[in-house]
């Protein structure tokens, strides 16, 4: 199973056509709910608020950086091989998802300064179709959302690594996303742009690193990874360097991928 298999060429063309046409009903969409939610009640607000932080991308990076302080010396430390094996999937898993979140964070960094799209905040004065390229402002970060980026990123390698789960991610992207607006941070479209781009980076990157070895080929193997051994085989022996050795084999095969060509076998 391959959710993440990338169309190039005319396969690609239908998704590009869809993506094209649900942005454009986006943006066309930009300025009656940016007006609409000037009636809005405070309870929306509030509950935007609530839940909108979940996109910010800083927890997340502290929880992955977590994970693998503790998994570094359990895949090194363990007196159980099954442990050590199950802490090198979970480092294998923590890094790709850091790498992931940071390379897709970088990209819409990119696509806000060149776009700068002035954000809802400033809608009474400048409109929902302000557009200022090249401009190093914080007003100017609109287009596209980098909370929806993320948890778009964040979707595909759930669904990618988990399908069962992908219905529970796909779920949190968008209402995520939906809080963007609630909260005037992010205009329609800017959302729809995040959750694409999120989600796009996802598949580049979990198909390279699948060819690379950073993450199992597929769902199921990655299950049999977390079985002990019944080869006969014996895991190496326990030490601390193994587990700083995983760490940076990890971050070795995600830089890999970034020298292939996406579409590359």
């Amino acid at each position: 199973m391959r959710p993440c298999r990338i169309a190039t060429g005319p396969a690609a063309l239908p998704l590009l056509v869809a993506f094209l046409t649900v942005l454009m009903a986006a943006l066309v969409l930009d300025a009656p709910v940016r007006a609409a939610l000037n009636g809005a009640p405070d309870w929306l607000r509030s509950a935007g608020e609530r839940v909108t932080w979940l996109g910010n991308s800083n927890w997340m990076f502290t929880s992955l950086l977590a994970v693998m302080a503790i998994a570094v010396p359990l895949a090194g430390l363990s007196p159980s091989p099954r442990t050590r094996r199950q802490a090198v999937l979970a480092l294998r898993l923590a890094v790709a998802l850091f790498l992931l979140i940071l390379l897709s964070g970088i990209a819409v960094q990119v696509l806000k300064h060149l776009f700068a799209r002035a954000r809802p905040t400033h809608f009474d004065d400048l409109g929902a179709y302000a557009f200022h390229p090249l401009t190093f402002q914080f007003r100017h970060t609109s287009f596209p959302s980098g909370h929806a980026t993320t948890m778009g990123a964040l979707a595909v390698f759930v669904a990618a690594v988990t399908p069962r789960l992908w219905p529970l991610a796909a779920g949190m992207a968008t209402v995520v996303g939906i809080s963007r607006i609630v909260v005037e941070k992010h205009y329609p479209s800017d959302v729809v742009a995040g959750l694409v781009l999120g989600g796009a980076c996802a598949c580049v990157l979990v198909s390279a690193w699948r060819r690379t070895g950073l993450l199992p080929p597929s769902p199921v193997r990655l299950l049999r990874a977390m079985r002990p051994r019944k080869d006969g085989k014996r895991d190496r022996p326990p030490g601390l360097a193994r587990g700083a050795q995983a760490l940076l084999r990890a971050f070795g095969q995600g830089f890999a991928a970034l020298k292939r060509s996406p579409t590359q076998r």
